[in-house]
């Protein structure tokens, strides 16, 4: 489609993260395949008996169900502190989705929450702090990316990740590949040249999702990692709309009919699966404002 960091928690590399809550999913089988991490188990402690917040973030006037979106305070992008929300979705849109109310409204805050001074919205700022997390950077974005660490990274961005483009730029070694020009099913680099690839809110509009993954695990080095969103309706599961027959729907706004912007999959808390078959070894969901904003993190 087209603030403050997390609550401080075990920064460990090889951590599996998992959502705060899957409903609809048969817990044994979501256990089997995730661990909780201490900070989300706090998390969904503190949404179940209504207890105090984080104070790295506050709750929305308006709960969805079985949790609050809790929104950042400060913009992990810029450090900003001012915010505004604006909506994004409209009612063909919504129905094409089959969302609810509830879920229309988390949608509507990934989407348009924003920060005023960098313009970053939920989404973009949950992939921010995936990056943050994989090379253990300090927030802000801004500041991370003048660091030497940063600039030694080999980056890899498809399509712009909307804001965060500026401040990936930072890196000498910053690549951009921009479709039509570059297929994403096809990338037009050697394997192991990258230490991290992105991609923001592109892979739902791609006709083969997992062929595009394996590719963005094949040029990654062997300890590189990739790091993307896509929107995630948490309580269902990951569907084509190809395959079901569906009516065309697509993204970006109301007349939109771009090829582009045509949507093939919408995705749900099973959105990790096709890192898994697109042979990642290690398939991570990392929440940033659970349930409107999940960065997902493959490693080769």
């Amino acid at each position: 489609m087209s603030k403050k960091p997390t609550p401080a928690g075990d920064k460990k590399r090889g951590e599996l993260w998992a959502l705060p809550r899957i409903s609809r999913l048969r817990w044994p089988l979501v256990k089997r395949m995730f661990s909780l991490s201490r900070d989300m188990i706090v998390a969904i402690q503190a949404a179940e008996d209504n207890s105090q917040p984080s104070a790295c973030f506050k709750p929305t006037s308006e709960a969805i169900p079985d949790m609050v979106v809790r929104l950042p305070e400060v913009c992990i992008c810029c450090g900003g502190f001012q915010f505004e929300s604006t909506g994004v979705l409209w009612p063909e849109l919504i129905a094409a989705w089959e969302l609810t109310e509830d879920e229309a409204r988390y949608i509507d805050l990934q989407q348009g929450f924003h920060c005023t001074d960098c313009s970053s919205n939920l989404r973009t700022m949950a992939l921010a702090h995936a990056i943050l997390r994989i090379f253990d950077g300090a927030a802000p974005l801004s500041s991370f990316v003048h660091t030497e660490a940063f600039r030694k990274l080999r980056v890899l961005e498809i399509n712009e990740a909307f804001t965060l483009t500026k401040f990936l730029a930072e890196s000498p070694n910053h690549h951009v590949a921009r479709y039509p020009d570059v297929d994403m099913t096809s990338l037009p680099f050697e394997a192991g040249r990258f230490d991290l690839v992105c991609h923001s809110d592109t892979l739902e509009h791609v006709s083969n999702p997992v062929q595009a993954l394996s590719e963005c695990r094949r040029v990654l080095c062997p300890k590189g990692a990739l790091a993307y969103t896509v929107p995630i309706v948490v309580g269902r599961l990951t569907r084509s709309r190809v395959e079901l027959a569906l009516a065309p729907s697509y993204h970006g706004g109301p007349n939109e009919e771009a090829s582009d912007l045509l949507v093939h999959t919408e995705y749900g808390a099973d959105a990790w699966r096709h890192m898994s078959d697109a042979g990642f070894s290690d398939c991570r969901i990392i929440p940033f404002a659970p349930p409107a904003a999940f960065a997902l993190v493959g490693c080769p």
